[in-house]
């Protein structure tokens, strides 16, 4: 297909969808979703997830296991079998043999230097919708995902174990990260799921980890984990850590946790420290709360707070 014509037919199926005519996005859509091109396929895939039809969903099907087919000549990154996968997802759609089908799928492509599995995203995908539809062997196929190759996925059965939100996924979990596991997104995706699990055993596992130099990435991703955790009784372990710790690069994992928890006298601890503290720790705060740099009435309250000028500095660069 020419570039010309791919792109006349991605331009028609957005003309279809803000035109608001239902039967004729659907109608355009099916024939999409029915066609050889991957792209235009995967773009109709989105839409048809993105505005719930339910109707296309047999067709989502075929269109995943033909795709499947010299995926590497007919689907080139996994597009069209992420979108299908995705919107069978949104549309709560129970297609087990799919899913299992999805988290199993390698397909190694040529890139500069060797060849790359391209097929990552489509397994995280088909982790979440088996946990969905309720897929009565997931945890055995999320224990394969947990030891992938790929630490994103790795990441992603750990996300999907957190978000099924039942205890015999927490050993599991533990084991990762008591393990041989390194990275610091895998870990912290891990720790953060034990804490959704259970928050008070959660919490004590994850504390652990905090101070102790001989894990320094599990430090970090049990700093991460509970930033993200947005948990009340987080801000007391943070805190507490904060105010014991010398290492000014943990000092800085640490404020910026807490500015992750988002909660307002959490806030309020955080400006404290630019009124009372000294330039450095003002500064450090300030790039910590660079998550909220839309926030103008933050950038008031902290403006007020700072006495010295690199802080106020800091602030207006941070919140531009």
């Amino acid at each position: 297909m020419s570039k010309r014509r791919l792109e006349d037919q991605l331009d028609e199926l957005s003309q279809l969808r803000e035109a608001g005519d239902d039967d004729a996005l659907q109608t355009g859509v099916l024939k999409a979703i029915k066609g050889k091109n991957s792209i235009v396929a995967a773009k109709a895939a989105v839409i048809a997830g993105e505005m719930m039809m339910n109707g296309v969903a047999d067709e989502l099907v075929k269109m995943f296991e033909r795709f499947c087919v010299n995926g590497v000549k007919n689907d080139p990154g996994c597009r069209a079998k992420v979108a299908a996968v995705g919107a069978l997802y949104q549309l709560d759609m129970a297609e087990p043999e799919v899913y299992v089908k999805a988290a199993r799928m390698r397909q190694m492509e040529p890139v500069w230097g060797g060849r790359e599995d391209t097929a990552t995203e489509l397994r995280n995908v088909a982790a979440l919708a088996m946990v969905r539809c309720h897929y009565g062997d997931v945890m055995n196929e999320l224990a394969m995902l947990l030891a992938d190759d790929e630490h994103v996925v790795r990441a992603g059965a750990a996300k999907a174990i957190g978000y099924r939100g039942l205890g015999d996924g927490e050993p599991l979990l533990r084991l990762a990260v008591l393990g041989a596991e390194e990275d610091v997104d895998v870990l912290s995706e891990c720790m953060l799921s034990i804490l959704q699990i259970g928050i008070e055993a959660g919490i004590d596992f994850v504390t652990g980890f905090i101070g102790d130099e001989s894990r320094e990435t599990h430090e970090r991703a049990a700093i991460i984990a509970l930033g993200q955790s947005r948990l009340e009784s987080a801000f007391n372990v943070l805190r507490e850590a904060y105010e014991r710790t010398l290492d000014e690069e943990t000092r800085g994992d640490l404020l910026t946790a807490m500015s992750m928890l988002r909660l307002d006298h959490v806030t309020d601890y955080l400006i404290g420290l630019v009124r009372y503290g000294d330039d450095i720790t003002g500064e450090a705060v300030v790039r910590a709360m660079a998550i909220y740099h839309y926030d103008e009435k933050l950038k008031d309250r902290l403006l007020d707070a700072a006495r010295e000028a690199s802080v106020r500095q800091v602030i207006e660069m941070v919140f531009d």
